[in-house]
């Protein structure tokens, strides 16, 4: 009964591991899904359409510079490790302590990376005037109802010549 239990949790961890992994390695962007050049376009890449001066501009493409550096040395570390876990699950009698050492590891990680994107949306949103933030909350509300258009299959409106 213990050991079909272990093994349950074994195999719960080792799927939602190598999902994660799985995002990992596709170069996820926010919230899983890929953007240009493997992350999501950050608020420089909405430059025009906010108003920006070229001051608050270069701050901004500094702060998303230091964190897209940050992160990505986060990703590859996690990719490691995320392998190491699969290699430890897939032994015929995986070491219990070993595993759950490991997912506390990628967890510790996981979380790091979610904080590094807080932390430059926060300084980020700071340079920002309130209307250039109620744009750029609007710009999003934007694109995340086209993705889940696109993912529900719904075309997108602004190729139809609609919308807009």
């Amino acid at each position: 009964m213990r050991t079909a239990k272990t093994l349950g949790v074994v195999v719960l961890l080792f799927a939602l591991t190598t999902l994660g992994f799985e995002a990992s390695a596709r170069g996820a962007g926010h919230r899983g899904r890929p953007g240009p050049a493997g992350t999501a376009p950050g608020v420089s890449a909405f430059a025009e359409k906010l108003g920006l001066d070229a001051q608050t501009l270069a701050q901004i493409e500094v702060i998303e510079d230091e964190g897209r550096t940050e992160s990505r040395a986060l990703r590859l570390r996690l990719k490691v490790l995320n392998a190491e876990l699969r290699e430890l699950l897939g032994g015929e009698e995986p070491d219990e302590a070993r595993v759950m050492s490991k997912a506390d590891t990628i967890g510790e990680l996981e979380t790091k990376g979610r904080k590094i994107r807080l932390r430059r949306m926060i300084r980020v949103r700071a340079l920002l005037t309130p209307d250039q933030r109620d744009k750029l909350v609007r710009i999003h509300a934007k694109r995340k109802l086209r993705a889940k258009r696109k993912h529900d299959g719904a075309p997108d409106s602004r190729r139809s010549g609609s919308g807009r």
